[in-house]
């Protein structure tokens, strides 16, 4: 569903030839123009969070949170899916090698998964921190 959503996204209001992949696992990439992130991340995150609601039962949602019982018969609890997009660019300051853009988006991705509910995390550092974090308001 994710995979469908961020392709949707991207043809629809990304460049002609903007890049989606796979990193792995639930990691996906998307490399876009800076004039076109904004409008992509917050689509994502749109649509991810009005479809993610029908994979789950109204007692799951109503309560927050799944509950499954786990093999050694104790009950476990999750939290319900949410999805958290990390934006790096290279803005002034030139990328000049693959690794330090990963180790951005890793950082951002962990800064991200500590705040609640689906987020858009973006890179705006004057000491180190990211500074920038979007919400989608209009659920």
């Amino acid at each position: 569903m994710t995979a469908q959503i961020i392709i949707d996204v991207v043809k629809s209001v990304g460049n002609k030839d903007d890049f989606v992949g796979h990193v792995g696992g639930d990691d996906f990439v998307i490399i876009s123009t800076p004039a076109r992130y904004n409008a992509i991340a917050s689509n994502i995150v749109k649509m991810f969070d009005q479809r993610i609601v029908r994979l789950f039962d109204k007692e799951d949602l109503d309560r927050g949170y799944v509950e499954v019982i786990n093999r050694k018969g104790t009950a476990d609890r999750f939290p319900l899916l949410t999805l958290t997009i990390a934006v790096v660019s290279s803005g002034k300051d030139r990328l000049d090698h693959i690794a330090r853009i990963s180790d951005i988006a890793s950082e951002l991705k962990r800064y991200g998964k500590t705040l609640e509910g689906s987020v858009i995390v973006r890179e705006r550092r004057k000491d180190g921190q990211p500074l920038s974090v979007g919400r989608i308001e209009d659920r």
